[in-house]
């Protein structure tokens, strides 16, 4: 390799990085936490309809065993997967956008080679090397590669988001839509929760005992399905969070517009932001 080979190569171990993969990893494994918490939401339009709309299945009162609606069913279920399928999409992408910053994928490991062959006395004394060289031959090789890498990685990252980022914001605002159509769903499962309640309440053949357990058992589905429209609302601010911030650092990229230190500054704010986002989410799930 000449010297003019060897210059640019050599120039990648001084130049400011334009992408941080520690902070795009940072920034997309808190992304991940926050659509990972919509797949472990366990609420849902078929597990709602089955359990507050079909008369009957609430607090086993003995009332008559309703009939299904298959058609309802089939709906909510498609419904359900169709949430499920964007929110994989967005996992599946910030995930790949994790695992392309992570610096140790990709990488080629010299140490086990140099430390078999200082091991090897044969073979250093047929080349009449010593194991010093052999040390500094494995310095430079995971310099140069490691830059290299580094500078694929960084410049990939930076290809990836700026060519995805009309499709992540399409697939945010669907899962989005999605998640508002659940909480919607949630205040209409308060309402029919809450007429059940005053209905069997106000039923002379129940007996006192049995009203005093339904009375818990309504202020216990009160509170959780409560903890699950706040939950779904931090999931619907930690979407928003993931797609400005993707779409904050793509315009940035573009456009040429910040340093590199600026970027890492605006990932690291993101990061936190979602960070806190999800770590509201956990104590709702407590």
């Amino acid at each position: 390799m000449n010297r003019k080979q060897l210059l640019p190569l050599l120039l990648l171990l001084y130049l400011p990085a334009c992408v941080s993969l520690d902070q795009v990893r940072t920034f997309s494994k808190n992304a991940c936490g926050i659509l990972s918490s919509i797949n472990d939401l366990d609420y849902s339009f078929k597990a709602s309809y089955i359990k507050y709309t079909l008369p009957g299945k609430d607090f086993d009162l003995s009332l008559k065993e309703p009939t299904p609606d298959t058609a309802a069913l089939r709906l909510f279920g498609q419904a359900d997967a169709t949430i499920a399928m964007f929110s994989n999409a967005l996992l599946a992408y910030f995930s790949g956008l994790g695992q392309l910053a992570d610096p140790s994928t990709g990488s080629t490991d010299y140490s086990k080679l140099g430390d078999a062959i200082k091991g090897n006395e044969k073979v250093l004394n047929k080349l009449h090397i010593t194991g010093d060289q052999v040390e500094a031959g494995v310095s430079l090789a995971h310099k140069i590669t490691d830059a290299l890498t580094r500078h694929y990685k960084e410049e990939k990252i930076k290809e990836v988001i700026l060519e995805d980022t009309a499709a992540v914001r399409k697939v945010v605002e669907a899962l989005s839509a999605g998640l508002s159509e659940l909480q919607n769903n949630i205040v209409s499962d308060q309402g029919q929760l809450k007429a059940k309640y005053f209905l069997v309440t106000a039923d002379p053949d129940i007996d006192k005992g049995a009203r005093i357990l339904f009375a818990r058992e309504y202020q216990k589905e009160v509170t959780e399905l409560e903890e699950k429209k706040h939950a779904i609302a931090a999931q619907k601010r930690g979407l928003e969070v993931l797609y400005r911030g993707h779409q904050d650092i793509a315009d940035r990229l573009r456009d040429n517009k910040l340093s590199a230190g600026q970027i890492l500054s605006l990932l690291e704010q993101y990061s936190a932001d979602l960070q806190t986002i999800y770590n509201d989410i956990k104590k709702l799930a407590k």
